[in-house]
């Protein structure tokens, strides 16, 4: 099996990480691949319990005894002293020894138990006795197990804790007026509604999140692109020249100078249309990212998704048609410029 299949079953904070080693390699514990994923999901070694097994295959091997006694006395490496390790011998080798031993009749696993822990004291003279055999084995996951829930039952209290008590204040929020009749529908929806203008309000006013693009869509994109028109051209002294000369005729006292100047004019403030409707499709845009985000930072709105949901479509469609709207203002503003280029405004050129 390899790591990335162990991890998927390892990695969950439930599970019990058992390390079994047999006994004859315990010297080379440190290198164990078993210890070492062990040691990279549970560091603390809160949920891992070490099993040395096939204790009767180290009988006579005075090394292996050796580093099987100071795991079990928590004396072995570092990565090992905070594990709990017991030792146990085959199952079927614990029966063998019990019928060898004349006691056929009492055959049962409690016999078969009770040998092999004989059997173990016999090996591993000095080890404590609470970490030999199959019944220390069960204590031991079962400690493990209790020490485990000990760390996660004060976190689990907590956060059931906290979600009561919010729980608690939205039952309180809407009250049992809301829950039995439409009325207190009506009544949280309106309020809902409220809390969102107001921080949709507060987004423009305020300038947070986008709401200072507004502003600089007037006061910045919006003149820098007027600045980008070529009225260098259509001002340069040649093209006036020219179109005074063609307004002016062969009968200059039937058709005036001035009625060039308010046709170049006119030609000029036609150009201002486009970076006008330019500049209310970029505030759209900025007021519809604000919808978004106000409806986010309302926490009523939260509580209801499908609610939320309609609020954003409605205050978007609104948006879209103020967007229609206001283009059609602004182009009506420019048409009202171009038909009425006042006598004062070529007093004022002949006055310079």
């Amino acid at each position: 099996m390899d790591d990335a299949m162990i991890s998927k079953y390892v990695e969950r904070s439930d599970a019990v990480l058992l390390v079994i080693i047999p006994a004859t390699q315990t010297p080379d514990v440190s290198s164990y691949r078993a210890l070492r994923i062990a040691k990279e999901h549970d560091a603390d070694s809160t949920r891992t319990v070490g099993i040395i097994s096939k204790m009767d295959q180290a009988e006579g091997d005075s090394k292996a005894l050796a580093a099987v006694r100071a795991l079990l006395l928590n004396q072995g490496p570092p990565k090992t002293s905070d594990i709990p390790w017991v030792a146990v011998i085959g199952q079927s080798v614990a029966i063998s020894s019990v019928t060898s031993s004349g006691a056929a009749a009492d055959s049962s696993l409690e016999a078969a138990w009770r040998a092999e822990v004989e059997t173990l004291k016999r090996l591993l003279s000095g080890a404590p006795q609470n970490k030999l055999g199959r019944v220390a084995l069960v204590d031991t996951i079962a400690g493990q197990i209790r020490n485990r829930m000990s760390l996660r039952v004060p976190k689990l209290l907590s956060g059931l804790q906290g979600k009561s008590q919010i729980v608690q204040d939205e039952l309180l929020k809407l009250g049992d007026q809301i829950l039995e009749n439409t009325e207190g529908t009506k009544a949280l929806a309106l309020q809902l509604c409220r809390e969102f203008e107001d921080k949709f309000l507060q987004h423009i006013t305020g300038g947070e999140g986008n709401g200072w693009k507004v502003v600089a869509s007037f006061e910045g994109n919006f003149p820098n692109r007027m600045k980008q028109l070529p009225l260098d051209r259509h001002f340069d002294m040649k093209n006036v020249k020219r179109v005074v000369l063609e307004a002016d005729g062969y009968q200059p006292y039937l058709i005036s100078p001035e009625k060039g100047l308010r046709s170049l004019i006119k030609s000029v403030l036609e150009m201002a249309k486009e970076p006008s409707r330019l500049c209310v499709d970029e505030v759209h845009r900025v007021l519809v990212d604000i919808v978004s985000a106000a409806a986010n930072a309302t926490p009523g709105l939260g509580r209801y998704p499908p609610f939320k949901r309609e609020v954003v479509e409605i205050a978007s469609a609104a948006l879209d048609r103020f967007k229609s709207d206001a283009k059609k203002m602004v182009v009506a503003l420019v048409d009202m410029e171009r038909v009425f280029v006042p006598p004062q405004h070529f007093i004022r050129l002949v006055q310079r």
